[in-house]
């Protein structure tokens, strides 16, 4: 093997593998994905992930993912009501859609939706709590992320 082609190879696995502080990069500030979306890990847990995609309305939205291939299996790509999640403080109404091997949680009203990206455009870190648990995901790059999507959609 030519020394470029070790080269190459070593520069692909060096990059391919995920180490604690890529993680750690992740929680700290959304960033664009593999795909070319964008996401927050939570940083408490590390389990979900705030992320943002075009919802029905066309508009962009905040989506919490959790994966849960399971569940999913069990249950089938369909949006049934969830209880009411905490979003900084106001109980804001949610839904929760399966795709693939990802639940997708989301505000189920337009106020909700509002009050979810207001957060997520105002704050440092936005908190999102149901029952017993907490979940604080960073705000930090969240405007550049959503102005970026509501841009490509919003093309002519």
């Amino acid at each position: 093997m030519k020394l470029s082609k070790k080269i190459l190879l070593a520069l692909i696995l060096i990059f391919s593998i995920k180490t604690p502080a890529m993680s750690e990069s992740r929680k700290d500030a959304w960033y664009t994905t593999s795909n070319g979306g964008s996401s927050v890990m939570e940083s408490i847990h590390g389990a979900l992930y705030a992320s943002l995609y075009e919802a029905k309305s066309g508009e962009p939205n905040v989506y919490i993912e959790a994966y849960s291939p399971e569940y999913c299996r069990e249950n089938g790509e369909r949006t049934i009501q969830h209880d009411p999640v905490s979003i900084n403080g106001t109980l804001v109404q949610f839904s929760q859609h399966c795709r693939g091997e990802w639940n997708l949680f989301f505000a189920s009203t337009e106020q909700g939706t509002r009050h979810v990206i207001n957060q997520f455009r105002r704050s440092n870190s936005v908190t999102v709590e149901h029952g017993a648990f907490t979940f604080i995901f960073s705000a930090v790059g969240f405007i550049e992320h959503y102005n970026k999507l509501r841009n490509n959609l919003n093309a002519i």
